[in-house]
């Protein structure tokens, strides 16, 4: 298809971003994206460009999406799997100077609908037609408003307050020339027409415009049914089963995080799993006594000595083993390593070796040791159970833990909650693309 003119890109919609207001991530994302060689343009996301903003959605070609993936991890992103998303990638990466998670939802194909089932072969139409002069390159606003239109009445079939904001705007300079305006056009309902479409936008119509979305959704079901249907099913299906068999190429990662009472174990784990990670975190108590995460589970019962304290944490090493399986980062904020931390530093007789064998081999080792390392007279000062001498003794035991057991980190847990939690995150980020990397090669070699 021949390249359209290049209008004006000055709309609000499709106005160049100055580069002082892209994350340096992002940035360098965009330019990663210019050098893998295939044409890509920003599809969604204008307005989330700048450091308080959100998901940056992108468009590439289908045969540049390996250049892509390749580019892109080269600039520190990392591909989180998501099955069943159609032809959604997700990557992440950390902006520390807004200490914000920074996601780029790549895409090849333009899919509509809450599971993708319902596409449109104008992908490759889109590219050609794209501002490849704008930086980063935008959607033709005819595209650009078509896109959005169809994104906000199909995948959530309802119009917010800020859709009908952004479509008035992108509304401006649209027009019916749109290779998705062509296709669109014969499924919508008698008396509409795409000039009909653009003007109901620009007037902010949400009324009229979602009624006409729901007539266009039931006339392309009724159009494809067998299509639609095979979509359907292919995508149900993958987020229920592609989880598990993820686990053929990459599985969730493990964190212990260690340290004495009062060093922030729980506080940390707490705040991983509301939201400062990216990937879904569960918290699963493999400690030996007292409660458990959350307050919920009160430990081994020692009714039943070291059997029951064996079953127990078997029964909790599967939960922990389910949700790797799924993707998910586990946190322990309790761990049966805490068995390897001696009080005083006395000879192990026979039976507690034997006793310590058999703990340490009922759990999954971590597959990353975090040791919270806090004074001991600022332990006593935070959780006084102890004296400060014996808090002493037993820092000194996780950090003797640390040294004989490759690859632990040990954080000075003494700092601010929110430095500790910075670097706690930034060393399980760290951990996390290591294997996504490693992850990704044995894919690309199968």
């Amino acid at each position: 298809m021949a390249q359209a003119p290049t209008p004006s890109t000055a709309s609000a919609g499709q106005s160049d971003t100055p580069a002082r207001t892209v994350p340096g991530p992002l940035q360098a994302a965009f330019d990663a994206l210019d050098r893998s060689g295939g044409p890509w343009c920003l599809l969604r996301g204008a307005a989330d460009l700048a450091p308080s903003g959100g998901d940056v959605d992108v468009l590439v070609h289908p045969r540049g999406l390996a250049s892509a993936r390749r580019a892109l991890a080269e600039t520190g992103f990392v591909e989180i799997p998501a099955s069943g998303r159609g032809s959604h990638r997700f990557f992440f990466a950390c902006d520390p100077t807004a200490d914000r998670w920074i996601k780029l939802d790549v895409v090849t194909e333009l899919a509509f609908g809450r599971h993708q089932e319902l596409p449109l072969d104008a992908a490759e139409d889109c590219l050609e037609r794209r501002l490849a002069g704008a930086r980063p390159p935008r959607l033709h606003p005819d595209d650009a408003f078509w896109t959005y239109l169809l994104h906000a009445l199909l995948d959530r079939r309802h119009l917010r307050p800020n859709d009908i904001e952004q479509l008035r705007d992108l509304a401006a300079e649209a027009g019916a020339g749109s290779p998705l305006a062509t296709t669109v056009g014969p499924l919508l309902p008698g008396g509409w027409t795409p000039a009909r479409i653009i003007e109901a936008a620009r007037r902010g119509d949400a009324t009229a415009l979602t009624v006409v979305g729901r007539a266009v959704r039931r006339r392309w079901v009724r159009r494809a049914p067998l299509r639609v249907a095979s979509r359907l099913v292919t995508a149900w299906t993958a987020r229920r089963v592609g989880g598990p068999a993820f686990l053929l190429r990459q599985r969730g990662l493990g964190v212990a995080l260690l340290g004495p009472d009062g060093a922030g174990k729980s506080t940390i784990s707490a705040r991983l799993v509301d939201g400062a990670f990216p990937v879904p975190v569960r918290r699963v108590y493999l400690g030996l006594y007292g409660r458990g995460a959350g307050g919920g589970d009160r430990g081994p019962s020692g009714r039943f000595g070291l059997p029951g304290r064996l079953a127990w944490l078997e029964r909790h090493s599967l939960v922990a083993r389910w949700h790797q399986a799924h993707g998910r980062l586990v946190v322990y904020d309790r761990h049966v390593l805490d068995v390897m931390v001696g009080s005083g530093g006395g000879p192990v007789g026979a039976r507690a070796r034997v006793r310590r064998w058999l703990l340490l081999h009922a759990v999954p080792r971590p597959d990353l040791m975090i040791v919270l390392d806090v004074p001991g007279d600022e332990l006593f000062r935070r959780k006084a159970e102890h004296d400060p001498a014996t808090l002493e003794r037993r820092r000194e035991g996780y950090l003797a833990l640390a040294g004989r057991i490759r690859g632990a980190v040990v954080i000075d847990g003494s700092a601010d909650l929110a430095v500790v939690q910075r670097a706690v995150v930034d060393r399980i980020w760290a951990a996390y693309g290591a294997r996504a990397t490693a992850a990704a090669a044995r894919s690309r070699r199968g």
